[in-house]
């Protein structure tokens, strides 16, 4: 999708839903799935398009529907026509083959998916989103792999809690099994926004630990001065009663070579 077709497209959305876009990262959500329609609906005419035996015929042939203009059928027949698209749509196809995690929804969009299985106003959490998306009672399981990240998810919830620690939640045990980039965790598509408050306590935390090292590391340096002083007292006093001594040399605090 263009910039300037998205630019658009956020604008229609935000005269129909109330949404956060001066926040990226709900920007940055609904950017990516708007992308992910524009592809899907972009495959569906480009299978309209190789229903004829060459683009010139398919020209002739715009679709009725997907509620395209003549102009816009014709700059995607060109674009279906270029040999660096059509190489590109094969190595998208290997890449798909090669999927793992392949959710039984097809191109719905997860957030979709997730508010259609609300339940006294709750969405499912994010382990039973996944089942739900990735099996089905007449059909199983829809990959191996699926099965097998939902048994290790059911397996870390039943393991006991050592004493002292914290328990997993749900959406730990997901990040663990699937793992997650930029707020997008495969197999479940976008999930909430980063809890600021935990990001902020650990920030803190390190901070307030930082703090403690350098002053520990303050007493340090003061302790060794004052006894560098005292060293240098006693040697001068040993001269002055004319005892010979050598001259002290000092590493600073953090040197580990000696003299």
């Amino acid at each position: 999708m263009k910039d300037n077709k998205k630019f658009h497209a956020l604008e229609r959305l935000n005269l129909k839903f109330e949404m956060k876009l001066d926040d990226s990262y709900v920007k940055s959500s609904v950017m990516s799935i708007l992308s992910k329609l524009s592809r899907n609906h972009r495959h569906k005419v480009h299978l309209h398009f190789k229903t004829f035996p060459n683009a010139d015929v398919a020209r002739q042939n715009k679709p009725t529907k997907y509620n395209l203009s003549q102009e816009n059928w014709e700059e995607l027949c060109d674009l279906f026509s270029d040999p660096k698209y059509q190489r590109r749509c094969e190595t998208n196809a290997r890449v798909r083959r090669n999927v793992k995690l392949t959710p039984k929804q097809g191109s719905r969009a997860f957030v979709a998916s997730r508010y259609a299985m609300r339940n006294d106003d709750q969405e499912p959490n994010q382990m039973d989103f996944f089942k739900a998306t990735h099996h089905s009672n007449d059909k199983g399981w829809t990959t191996s792999e699926a099965q097998t990240a939902y048994e290790k998810m059911v397996e870390l919830q039943s393991t006991p809690v050592e004493e002292g620690a914290e328990p997993k939640t749900i959406d730990d045990i997901v990040d663990e099994v699937l793992g997650t980039r930029s707020g997008y965790i495969p197999g479940l598509g976008y999930g909430p926004k980063p809890d600021k408050k935990k990001s902020s306590a650990n920030t803190i935390d390190l901070e307030k630990r930082l703090k403690n090292k350098e002053e520990e590391l303050n007493v340090y340096k003061s302790n060794f001065e004052t006894i560098q002083t005292q060293m240098e007292a006693t040697r001068s006093a040993l001269l002055a009663a004319g005892i010979q001594v050598p001259s002290l040399q000092f590493s600073a605090p953090n040197d580990t070579t000696t003299s």
